[in-house]
């Protein structure tokens, strides 16, 4: 997804426009019609349009080729997230109607798109069904697996068996192994068995091939090109369209392990 991050200039009282990667030729077009130009060495766009007639244009432009959004400042110095599909308002079941026709225009099966309407809000939950190959070996994932400090306990097993971290610290090389791999084996059955109930959120999968990362990447730019965010959590102040998750389920049914 191409991202546009929108500056002012106090200097010169203009805007500048930065790219994440190339625009597309109709993005390069309506900023030009806007009397912009590329800074070739700040490696941005500038002008003196306004703000709001710069995001509408690059939105305008991109249209439905692209799922994109415009990042620039919001409320009390915040980071706002402007979608490029965000301007056309739609909750319920018109928004759920237009991510899941996104989603099929993309390619992406095995998802399910819905929605909670609760006082002032929504939230939208896209839960994408996974199989085997969607996953690395455990072996592979317990190559990488390390232990992770900031967490108070570690669990070993379904059951519930955990180890402090001060206790963890303070064994030796050889107990600390033998808790790593434990731990490892947990997390990777939590991750791609099918019995876990909630599924695993995309941000906490680390047993993921880069082919299902990229398959997440693009469900999240589709649901992030009809979101608005202009919230600032430091100053309690929330200004968004709907909030959203995204879960990965397992099909995998493992065999129980024993006692």
């Amino acid at each position: 997804m191409t991202t546009y991050t929108i500056e002012r200039n106090p200097q010169f009282n203009s805007i500048e426009v930065y790219f994440s990667g190339k625009p597309a030729e109709a993005v390069r077009d309506a900023l030009k019609a806007l009397r912009m130009r590329w800074h070739r060495v700040k490696s941005c766009w500038y002008g003196f349009a306004d703000e709001e007639t710069v995001k509408a244009a690059i939105c305008a432009a991109e249209g439905d080729t692209q799922p994109a959004g415009i990042i620039s400042e919001g409320y009390m110095g915040a980071t706002k997230w402007t979608g490029s599909k965000s301007r056309r308002n739609l909750t319920g079941a018109e928004l759920t109607k237009a991510i899941r026709k996104d989603l099929k225009a993309a390619g992406i099966k095995g998802v399910t798109v819905r929605r909670r309407g609760y006082a002032g809000g929504q939230s939208i939950t896209v839960t994408l069904r996974t199989t085997e190959a969607d996953y690395i070996t455990e072996e592979e994932f317990m190559a990488a697996y390390r232990v992770n400090p900031s967490e108070f306990w570690i669990y070993l097993d379904e059951r519930g068996t955990s180890v402090h971290r001060d206790q963890y610290f303070n064994m030796s090389g050889e107990e600390q192994e033998a808790v790593r791999i434990a731990a490892g084996r947990r997390e990777y059955r939590r991750q791609t068995d099918a019995k876990t109930s909630e599924g695993c959120h995309h941000r906490h999968l680390t047993a993921a091939t880069e082919a299902l990362r990229e398959t997440i990447t693009r469900i999240e730019n589709i649901v992030l090109s009809y979101r608005y965010d202009d919230s600032n959590s430091m100053v309690d102040y929330f200004d968004t369209n709907f909030y959203y998750d995204i879960n990965v389920k397992s099909n995998i049914i493992r065999e129980e392990v024993s006692a």
